[in-house]
């Protein structure tokens, strides 16, 4: 069997295209929702045409937006990779098989440490991307290496990586696939009937979304000052998360932004 481990909305958009093929193969498969973005990938999900996950690990179905509900979420997950292997081998993993985790994240992370307690294999998607700085970005680097460490199955997006995953030794088999799966999104998602609202006029689109970033008034500032530089030039649409959406505003912000600066919420 098959195991999907996705967590993030942008985890999802590169996996969808997989599950898509998968689908249209009648090849079995079993997609694990992390929680970590519930709410949202919900809604990818019908743009996608994607089944409901099989199991998602976040009960109250709310997308972790803040360090405690994070903090909580990741615990209680990790938890389980210690004290419930049966209900990880019974419920969350059944049938054995492999599991696929994708990217840097804290999803990434769980999807490794539950699964290898169930006794699968698993295969890093995007395996061998570098920083090679431990502080930028933070945890990422520090996750993606640990994973990669790990990792019985590697797949690299590029030369580059595989070269940097054989500076790494790593143990684990190492596949070369060039590209990446975002450009299979955008295919997939044209094929959908979705309605999105699109400016006829030239602009700029713009996202944000670092905690780093968002949550220091000094350095959101920096970010709204520049977005008010652009827009002198052209409109500007905001595509905002939510907590960069709740930042804006405790920082009084929000009010700040030129008025061709539009913003909206994350799209399908």
């Amino acid at each position: 069997m098959i195991h999907f481990f996705i967590g993030t909305k942008a985890q999802f958009i590169k996996m969808a295209p997989v599950m898509a093929v998968m689908d249209k193969k009648d090849i079995p498969y079993r997609y694990i929702d992390s929680g970590q973005h519930a709410e949202f990938t919900s809604t990818l999900r019908k743009g996608f045409n994607i089944r409901e996950p099989d199991i998602c690990l976040n009960k109250e179905g709310r997308d972790v937006t803040t360090m405690i509900s994070a903090a909580k979420w990741m615990f209680s997950l990790g938890m389980s990779s210690v004290f419930q292997k049966k209900w990880l081998k019974e419920k969350v993993f059944p049938g054995q098989g492999i599991c696929l985790v994708h990217g840097d994240t804290l999803s990434t992370l769980l999807g490794l440490k539950m699964a290898k307690a169930a006794g699968l294999d698993v295969a890093h998607i995007e395996a061998g991307l570098r920083s090679y700085s431990f502080l930028h970005p933070f945890p990422e680097e520090i996750i993606r290496v640990y994973c990669m460490n790990r990792c019985d199955i590697l797949f690299a997006p590029s030369l580059e990586a595989m070269e940097n995953l054989k500076k790494m030794k790593v143990r684990g088999m190492v596949e070369g696939i060039e590209g990446n799966t975002v450009v299979d999104a955008l295919r997939l998602s044209s094929e959908q009937k979705t309605e999105v609202k699109i400016p006829s006029a030239p602009y700029a689109l713009a996202a944000c979304h670092r905690f780093e970033t968002i949550t220091r008034k000094s350095n959101l500032l920096s970010v709204v000052n520049l977005l008010n530089r652009v827009a002198r030039d052209m409109n500007v649409v905001f595509a905002v998360h939510k907590p960069t959406r709740r930042y804006l505003e405790k920082f009084g912000l929000k009010n700040r932004l030129e008025t061709n600066v539009e913003v909206i919420g994350m799209q399908d």
